[in-house]
């Protein structure tokens, strides 16, 4: 194994990349959380940057780990990245959406949101082209799933409807039928008491 100098961040950071891709969650945390402590004090546009990608895989991170909270919260602290708000797009529709104890349908909405902001805000990155293409896609999955979702409640709205009148229905016949029983017994009595 190599030893990184503890105050070199890129080196960290980029051993914390690996990691991700190679879907070690609790390696990758650990490299992007010394990589931080090593960042300078002194800001430049490349340590920034720096700083910026090592935000956006701290929110991989904790997503994959199921902290949603804190991925949600390393996202929105580099929300100026338009990978962040597509990365909250794939936050809210592939974990907080399956996990609602409903139908996942608010979930979605957000998300959708958020690709649809990711595609205002990365519209001339070249090099996000194949995330606009998967936005767009995902947008669409979004807007039949509620339109199924919202489907679905009013057929259940006009089955629960059709269930209480046919219950009604029923209760009405019995009762016309518990009544011609009454007055046949009542017609039986009155004809035998009669000489």
């Amino acid at each position: 194994a190599t030893k990184l100098d503890p105050a070199a961040p890129e080196p960290r950071a980029n051993a914390a990349f690996l990691a991700l891709r190679q879907r070690d969650v609790a390696d990758a945390r650990t490299h992007l959380l010394a990589s931080r402590t090593g960042m300078p004090e002194q800001r430049t546009t490349e340590s920034a940057a720096l700083i910026g990608d090592v935000t956006l895989a701290l929110g991989v991170v904790h997503t994959r780990a199921g902290a949603y909270a804190k991925g949600e919260a390393q996202y929105v602290a580099v929300a100026q990245d338009p990978r962040a708000t597509y990365n909250l797009g794939m936050l809210y529709q592939e974990r907080i959406a399956p996990a609602d104890e409903g139908n996942g349908r608010g979930a979605n909405l957000q998300a959708k949101a958020h690709f649809e902001r990711f595609l205002d805000e990365a519209s001339e990155r070249r090099d996000l082209a194949d995330a606009r293409d998967d936005a767009r896609h995902r947008i669409s999955n979004i807007e039949a799933y509620v339109v199924a979702i919202d489907d679905g409640e009013r057929i259940a709205q006009e089955v629960a409807a059709m269930e209480q009148a046919q219950r009604e229905e029923q209760a009405a016949r019995r009762d016309g039928l518990l009544e011609l029983e009454r007055r046949a017994k009542g017609a039986v009595e009155d004809a035998a008491v009669e000489p």
